[in-house]
């Protein structure tokens, strides 16, 4: 697909060069630059989910442990509904 849009010409100048020394044409290095800046943004999404959630996971060897001291019946209880007190 053909576009047009406006570049500064030092940067003009600096993709031409690299494009011939590339062996490839302007048009090839525009594409191959626009998918690696689309694709890494896509990365960096998915890393700042796993910033939030992702780190977590080291607690499920922790709660595999706790699980069975705590009791069936209070499980239970925060299932049915956790804003209830405790019954004890």
């Amino acid at each position: 697909m053909k576009t047009t849009s406006e570049i500064s010409d030092s940067l003009l100048r600096r993709a031409e060069a690299l494009a011939m020394t590339r062996r490839i044409s302007l048009g090839e290095l525009v594409s191959e630059a626009l998918t690696e800046k689309v694709r890494v943004r896509s990365d960096n999404h998915k890393k700042a989910w796993m910033k939030t959630f992702g780190q977590l996971r080291h607690l499920h060897n922790e709660t595999t442990r706790i699980k069975p001291a705590y009791p069936a019946r209070i499980r239970l209880h925060r299932l049915i509904d956790p804003l209830l007190p405790s019954p004890d």
